[in-house]
Order: structure tokens, then C-alpha cells, then sequence
């Protein structure tokens, strides 16, 4: 069926709209669920950088293809989600490692 004037192919946008959708999924499962239990959910955060990974590559070959404002949103979401969850590991490595010997104490660990 031939497009009408004005309209948008949907297979056009399809990967810049898949991409912020999971940038904002992304980012939403963060704020929502890692924060509260950072460390004990430590596959969440695994999840996470695999799900911001996939939505920049899918919003990169979106922007390759044709540029959208879907895609660039994606990108920049996506992006700021990885940054957050990498920097938040790392806050995290760095407190267990700073406070190990409370944490053996408290979940009574044999040392």
C-alpha cells in the first residue's frame, strides 16, 4: 500500500523508537528498583547495562539510517542510564570494599 503524503514509515523509526523505549525503561528500573536494594540484586545491574547497551546500539543504527528525534532522545537517555549504572557500581565496589569487615560482622561471616 502506498504511503500518503506526510506520513512516517513506522519501519523507518522503528529502531529509534525501540531504543528510547528501552532507555526509559531503563532508567525507570534504576531509579525504581536498583537503588532501594543495590546489593542485593547484583544480576539487575548486569540486566541494566545489557539493556542500555542494546537501546544505544539500536538507536545509533536508527540515527545511521535516518535521523530521528526518537533516536537522538534514545541515544542521549541510554547514555546518561549507562553512565548512572556504571558510576553506581563503582560507588558500590567502593563502599563494600571500605566497609568489609562491618559487612562480614553484620551478615555473620567467618572470617
Amino acid at each position: 500500500m502506498p504511503e500518503k503524503r506526510g506520513e512516517k514509515s513506522h519501519t523507518e523509526e522503528s529502531l529509534g523508537i525501540a531504543g528510547f523505549t528501552l532507555g526509559i525503561v531503563g532508567l525507570v528500573t534504576l531509579l525504581g528498583l536498583i537503588l532501594p536494594v543495590a546489593f542485593a540484586l547484583l544480576y539487575m545491574w548486569i540486566i541494566l547495562f545489557a539493556i542500555f547497551i542494546v537501546g544505544i546500539v539500536f538507536c545509533k543504527k536508527q540515527q545511521n539510517r535516518k535521523k530521528t528525534k526518537e533516536g537522538r532522545i534514545g541515544l542521549i537517555i541510554n547514555i546518561i542510564g549507562l553512565i548512572l549504572i556504571v558510576l553506581l557500581l563503582v560507588v558500590s565496589i567502593i563502599y563494600v570494599l571500605t566497609n568489609l569487615e562491618e559487612l562480614t560482622t553484620l551478615l555473620n561471616i567467618p572470617q
